[in-house]
């Protein structure tokens, strides 16, 4: 049993091939992380984390973001109620009656992502005031 306590020499051998392959492959993982990451990207697949308002997770394990129609719906109110001078918070009560539950801040980034889709400027810190 001289051998388990480290102190024989080939229990000293075993321990650093051990730990020298563990350490090896301690520094492959954030490699294959970043692989696995660009191969999602590349794929146009959602690679985890919250999704946007309007869209949906797909089925299975494709990965995929899909249109929401009701939210895509609520979508296109958002946005024409911002056009009509709105606030946030009103426009986010109005959301709430009509059955979604979102806070005034996913209104802000609602209407921040649809500028820029349209290549408009972004509300910034001004997104709080009567005008749109």
């Amino acid at each position: 049993m001289r051998w388990i306590s480290g102190t024989s020499p080939a229990s000293v051998v075993l321990i650093s091939c051990t730990s020298a392959s563990r350490r090896s492959v301690r520094t492959l993982i954030p490699e294959r992380i970043k692989d696995a990451k660009r191969n999602l990207r590349r794929s146009g697949k959602h690679q985890g984390g919250g999704r946007h308002f309007g869209q949906a997770n797909g089925h299975g394990r494709a990965r995929e973001l899909i249109p929401d129609p009701d939210e895509q719906a609520a979508l296109a109110d958002i946005v024409v109620l911002r056009a009509e001078g709105k606030l946030l918070m009103a426009i986010r009560d109005t959301m709430r009656a009509r059955g979604f539950q979102i806070s005034h801040q996913l209104v802000a980034n609602t209407l921040q992502r649809h500028a820029a889709r349209r290549g408009r400027a972004r509300y910034g810190s001004r997104m709080f005031c009567t005008t749109p």
